[in-house]
């Protein structure tokens, strides 16, 4: 059972950020960063900074910083959540430090002081889910995790991975016997080599009726983080070195097409309204379309109308493939889908309206 845990610094996006901090102290990284930390042992973010240099490469401006560190975000929680679920039943609970900030910080929060869902937060959906498939870190294997006790029957898992320049080196179909509750290993990883230092994990798990029931994707290095567990003191254990995802910054430019409707709608018994929006994202090339992040702004204000309820979000889309996202949010001034992805060109964004009752 492990109390008060989580990765520490969670530096929230860019629309926080510039609500936290003048103009002109938004980068680099100062003493305003320091302020907005934590106390004592976290009164930084150099820890935070050190991993995200060596793993990612230095960011140039506070755009590329916010953006990515949600990536290093993500995967850094929702590690620690798979690795609850890969080890039941041994494991019996996990209390993330912290759900989000009593005040405008970069620590310990899944959404942030303006209610702004970061990179953590849908990590934790992934990782945190009671229907899942998950890579393992620790011994480089997949497992099928179930939480609920409720599904039944045999279940299709769909492995493929990708090397950094989108081509296939294993694409693999499994039927899996199912499991009440509990996880179990089902496929090794361990073997694997990859000619490119960076690589793609899709994961997939259906019903054999077909309904998807639990999907994963991960970004690798084939070089591991290396802990040094000899310097390990009450809050943290250092590395001796670092996986590098560099080769991230290198990916070969992938297009997508995106489609969204907005639907607004009166709140039964108040005069308040509120708005939804269907968002479909089609990679229409043969390159993998990495870390999208999606956000819905005012089309004048550009600000995020808050809170924001998104069902996912920083998805990656392998070659030809679809998806469809939803998001809830405060009805106000007309809203826009706004697109960012790390080697993405969003080639047009359809969008309809629509009002009712």
């Amino acid at each position: 059972f492990n109390t008060e845990t989580g990765p520490g610094p969670q530096p929230p996006p860019l629309e926080t950020l510039r609500k936290m901090f003048p103009a002109e102290k938004l980068w680099p990284v100062n003493d305003y960063r320091n302020f907005h930390s934590g106390r004592n042992e976290f009164n930084d973010i150099k820890r935070y900074l050190n991993a995200f240099n060596n793993r990612y490469g230095e960011a140039k401006n506070v755009e590329e910083f916010a953006f990515k560190s949600q990536a290093a975000n993500y995967e850094a929680i929702r590690a620690m959540y798979e690795a609850f679920s890969a080890n039941l039943p041994h494991t019996t609970g996990l209390i993330q430090w912290t759900l989000n900030p009593s005040w405008p910080k970069l620590y310990w929060q899944l959404y942030d002081y303006c209610l702004v869902p970061g990179g953590a937060y849908f990590g934790v959906k992934r990782g945190a889910a009671p229907v899942a498939v998950i890579y393992n870190y620790g011994d480089q294997g997949i497992y099928l995790v179930n939480q609920t006790g409720q599904i039944k029957g045999d279940l299709q898992m769909a492995v493929c991975v990708y090397d950094v320049n989108s081509k296939i080196i294993l694409a693999t179909n499994l039927t899996v016997q199912n499991l009440d509750c509990g996880s179990k290993k089902i496929f090794d990883l361990a073997s694997l080599s990859p000619a490119t230092p960076v690589y793609f994990l899709s994961l997939e798990l259906r019903a054999v009726t077909g309904e998807k029931l639990a999907e994963n994707f991960y970004w690798l290095s084939t070089k591991a983080d290396v802990q040094d567990e000899e310097k390990t003191t009450w809050f943290v254990t250092p590395n001796k070195s670092f996986a590098d995802f560099t080769a991230l910054n290198q990916l070969p430019e992938s297009k997508v097409q995106a489609r969204v409707s907005f639907e607004t709608y009166n709140i039964f018994g108040t005069p308040n309204s509120a708005a939804d929006a269907e968002v479909t994202l089609t990679n229409s090339g043969d390159t993998l379309a990495f870390f999208t992040e999606m956000k819905i702004v005012g089309a004048k204000s550009k600000q995020l109308p808050t809170p924001v309820f998104w069902d996912d979000n920083y998805i990656s889309l392998p070659p030809h493939a679809t998806k469809t996202f939803n998001v809830r949010f405060p009805d106000g001034e007309t809203p826009e889908l706004k697109l960012q992805g790390w080697n993405v060109r969003f080639d047009n964004v359809t969008t309809a309206r629509i009002n009712k009752l």
